[in-house]
């Protein structure tokens, strides 16, 4: 009596195959998530972390001390899966072939079927999926970093010999290696800023304030300060009654005093001194109740004229040009206006420098500072220019001191000149040319 055989059982089994490549997918979909998640955070997220104890710590300190390492580890553990899940599917299409599932005359077009569906999977899977859950919130990454780390663990010899390899390779193309690291440039920040801004993630005026932070290391002082023919100043010759009506019509707490020109500054004088015991009008000298007084060149940043004023304690400075020359006077109120906008006290009479006119018209005082006008027409004036104000932009455009009535056009933009006197402009008309956005504009 002959014993039944066995059913013959195949060489390869299709569906651990197909669930060996499922694996592969969902570790290709891991590895290159943590990869974009971890570089995405960058070091200050990943000290944050640490900090209030919120992820793996053994993980996240070997990133920070040596982020070039965990990156070998996630590249050749993403590009070992992604070769072995294709390897698979050759595999699985050629068992197909042979087992008579699949025609042989049909096995070409049905493996390069195969990897190409493979291959759209891992773009799908292993790329695009997971790098974009990983911009949106990388921290999802760091709950099967247990994966990630114990793959770490395992190849670390080889994960460093490969290093070693790459480092070598690079040195010998002049790349240095060493210089890597956590580095944020001033242009990606300021990026980020205005992007943030844009999406709303930042508030708005939160953003214009960092914005204006890095512009005021980039705005020369020049550009801020008071010209010198719009500074009150006091002579050295005034007597007491003489400084107290000029402090009584001014209403300003600090003065530059001049000798015999306006070239001459011999400090400055606070209005509060009129207060002190010793203060006697019959004998009052202006030059005995000077301070010193500060001198800036007019090229400085104001960013550094700001750090200056702290170190130094003072809120005024007297602007000079290369000549040696008074150009100006400028304050710490004409840097933080930089910073925050125009600041007024109860002293003050708001300035309407720039009055809409019209759609797309402008009446402009000669005095407005180039800044102001950049904001309300939404336009840009050359960079690095010689002057600060509309009167200067007007008079270099024309080449000389306008006379009323003159125009010009610039940009989209046309410029009459509404009033002038022998030395500079007063008043401007401005208007924008029809059709053009101020998108449009250079």
């Amino acid at each position: 009596m002959e014993l039944d055989k066995p059913p013959a059982v195949a060489a390869d089994d299709p569906f651990s195959t197909i669930a060996l490549i499922i694996v592969c997918l969902i570790l290709s979909f891991l590895f290159a998530g943590s990869e974009t998640a971890i570089t995405s955070m960058g070091e200050p997220r990943v000290r944050r972390l640490l900090d209030e104890d919120r992820g793996p710590k053994n993980f996240l300190e070997t990133w920070l001390d040596d982020h070039t390492q965990i990156l070998t580890s996630l590249l050749a553990g993403n590009t070992l899966v992604n070769i072995f899940a294709s390897a698979l599917t050759t595999k699985l299409m050629l068992s197909m072939v042979s087992a008579g599932t699949i025609a042989a005359s049909w096995a070409d077009t049905f493996t390069t079927a195969g990897v190409f569906c493979l291959s759209m999977l891992v773009l799908v899977i292993g790329e695009i999926a997971p790098k974009t859950l990983a911009k949106s919130n990388p921290t999802w990454f760091l709950r099967p970093f247990w994966i990630i780390w114990g793959f770490h663990l395992a190849t670390t010899r080889i994960t460093r010999g490969l290093s070693w390899i790459s480092k070598r390779m690079l040195r010998l193309i002049g790349v240095d290696t060493e210089a890597g690291g956590f580095v944020v440039t001033e242009e990606q920040i300021e990026d980020m800023v205005r992007i943030g801004s844009e999406e709303g993630s930042i508030d708005v005026s939160r953003g214009d304030l960092l914005q204006n932070v890095f512009d005021l290391w980039d705005t020369s002082v020049y550009h801020i300060m008071t010209p010198r023919t719009q500074v009150v100043g006091l002579l050295a010759s005034l007597s007491h009654d003489e400084v107290v009506e000029v402090v009584r019509e001014t209403s300003l707490s600090r003065y530059p005093v001049f000798g015999e020109t306006t070239d001459e500054v011999l400090g400055l004088f606070y209005a509060k001194s009129l207060l002190g015991n010793d203060i006697v009008p019959t004998t009052f000298k202006l030059t005995e109740h000077l301070s010193e007084a500060m001198f800036v060149a007019k090229t400085q940043k104001a960013g550094a004229l700001l750090r200056e004023f702290q170190t130094r304690a003072v809120h005024i400075a007297v602007v000079v040009d290369e000549h040696g020359g008074t150009a100006g006077v400028v304050s710490l109120e004409d840097v933080l206006e930089e910073l925050v906008g125009e600041i007024y006290d109860e002293h003050d009479e708001v300035e309407r420098l720039v009055e809409a006119a019209g759609p797309d018209q402008w009446f402009v005082d000669g005095s407005a500072d180039l800044r102001t006008v950049e904001e309300r027409l939404e336009i840009e004036f050359p960079d690095e220019t010689p002057y600060s104000t509309i009167s200067g932009f007007v008079t270099d455009q024309l080449g000389k001191l306008p006379e009323g009535d003159e125009a010009f056009e610039w940009e989209n933009l046309s410029f009459t000149v509404l009033e002038a006197d022998d030395k500079r402009v007063l008043r401007v008309a401005v208007k924008r040319s029809a059709g053009l956005a101020p998108s449009d504009e250079t």
